[in-house]
C-alpha cells in the first residue's frame, strides 16, 4: 500500500500572518498564546513534563471522577499557558535590559 497526501494538507501555511488573518483579529490573546508556545517550546515542554510528574505522583488520576479530571486538566492547561506567557515576559525584559546596558556604553 502507498500513502498519498491530500492537497489540503500540502497547502497548510503556518506563518503567524496567515493565522492572524484567518482569526480575524490582529492581536488576540489566543494568537499571542500560540506564538509564545511556539517560540518558547523547550521551556514549556520541560515545565509541562515536570507538572505531569507532580500531578501523577500527588493524586490517583486513574480513580478520579470525571469532574475532578476535567478540573485537573484545566488547571494544567492554564499553568502551561502561564509558563509560555512568563517566558515571553522574561525574554522581552532581558532584551530591554540588554538594550539599555548597550546604550549606556
Amino acid at each position: 500500500t502507498s500513502f498519498t497526501s491530500t492537497s489540503a494538507c500540502n497547502n497548510i501555511d503556518t506563518s503567524s500572518a496567515s493565522v492572524k488573518a484567518s482569526a480575524g483579529v490582529s492581536s488576540s490573546a489566543s494568537v499571542k498564546t500560540l506564538q509564545y508556545l511556539s517560540k518558547h517550546s523547550l521551556i514549556v515542554f520541560l515545565c509541562a513534563n515536570v507538572l505531569t510528574g507532580v500531578v501523577n505522583m500527588s493524586m490517583k488520576t486513574l480513580y478520579m471522577s470525571d469532574v475532578a479530571s476535567i478540573a485537573v486538566m484545566s488547571v494544567y492547561a492554564f499553568a502551561v499557558t502561564v509558563v509560555a506567557w512568563l517566558a515571553e515576559y522574561v525574554s522581552v525584559w532581558r532584551s530591554n535590559a540588554k538594550r539599555n546596558a548597550d546604550s549606556e556604553l
